[in-house]
């Protein structure tokens, strides 16, 4: 899942779950929970491959062992209550 960062006490933590999801099964993923959608890939323009950082997974272990924080509810499970709540409200969006 794409990393999001948190801040305690002036210390930075990646927040994620297990196991690390590519973009496109991330994509794939919120499709089939959505029920609808779709996405075309575009190759990543060579021009900006010099400045592209790769890969990255976010890796929570820092703030569990400090903290003691670990994700509650799953991907699948978040991006549910999420679509959910997006059906619910879309009137407030559009």
């Amino acid at each position: 899942m794409p990393a999001q960062m948190m801040s305690q006490n002036g210390n930075f933590y990646n927040l994620g779950g297990q196991p690390p999801i590519s973009l496109k099964k991330l994509v794939k993923l919120m499709i089939e929970i959505a029920g609808s959608g779709s996405f075309e890939e575009i190759p990543f323009p060579d021009e900006r491959k010099k400045i592209d950082i790769g890969d990255f997974y976010s890796n929570s272990s820092k703030i569990k062992s400090e903290l003691g924080w670990e994700p509650k509810i799953s991907l699948e499970e978040g991006l549910k209550m999420t679509f959910e709540y997006y059906k619910k409200y879309r009137n407030y969006y559009f």
